[in-house]
């Protein structure tokens, strides 16, 4: 799957999260694994290679791996959706049709 734009830009964003924390893309790993054995869900695990393609633009990361996410980066989960251009603050306001 070719990178979009858009999600190149996010990808950016989150790497820029992670080098300011001065955190490795294994250290990322061993962090989402501890978090998903408290969860009890692999699916809150991220593997290196996984979160690499996030920051390239290649991937998207799932609503458990953004949580993981979350945690590692101590930002609010909906600040951190905003990155992949998720408008988790405008649920409320959308109308079901």
């Amino acid at each position: 799957m070719l990178a979009s734009t858009s999600s190149l830009e996010f990808g950016k964003r989150l790497r820029a999260e992670r080098e300011h924390l001065r955190l490795s893309l294994r250290q990322v790993q061993e962090l989402s694994r501890g978090i998903a054995e408290h969860r009890k869900n692999h699916e809150y695990c991220i593997a290196h290679s996984s979160l690499a393609d996030f920051e390239n633009g290649k991937q998207l990361p799932n609503i458990y791996k953004l949580y993981s996410l979350s945690v590692i980066y101590g930002r609010q989960f909906d600040k951190l959706a905003t990155f992949f251009d998720v408008p988790v603050g405008e649920a409320k306001k959308t109308i079901m049709l």
